[in-house]
């Protein structure tokens, strides 16, 4: 049986994979349609993420839809996209976590290049 409740989420994600799309989606969203941003100012990251939470050692893996690392004037940011089909009020929490395992990433690559 088709789980359509997740076919609207993996076309927009396939979508989203062509850098023309993904410029034009971020000038409109960013800078209300101006072409500021080109495809050479987008690399997709890996978005697929893991640890252990430090308050009760829990393991989990958690994958964004997509990682974009975006370049203007010479300055680098990271943008997060979720593709949703529906409403979904925990959605703030696995944004949440998603963010927490990138930090801690970041923290074991600094620690280990001490």
């Amino acid at each position: 049986m088709m789980d359509f409740k997740n076919l609207f989420d993996i076309r927009i994600y396939n979508y989203f994979l062509n850098h023309e799309r993904l410029a034009d989606f971020l000038n409109v969203v960013l800078f209300d349609g101006q072409m500021i941003m080109d495809t050479q100012d987008i690399i997709i990251l890996d978005s697929s993420s893991s640890g252990v939470f430090l308050s009760n050692g829990q393991t989990i893996k958690r994958t964004r839809d997509h990682l974009l690392l975006v370049s203007l004037n010479g300055e680098q940011c990271i943008i997060g996209l979720e593709h949703q089909s529906y409403a979904d009020k925990r959605m703030f929490q696995r944004i949440m976590e998603y963010d927490y395992l990138s930090y801690l990433r970041q923290y074991h690559i600094y620690e280990k290049n001490i």
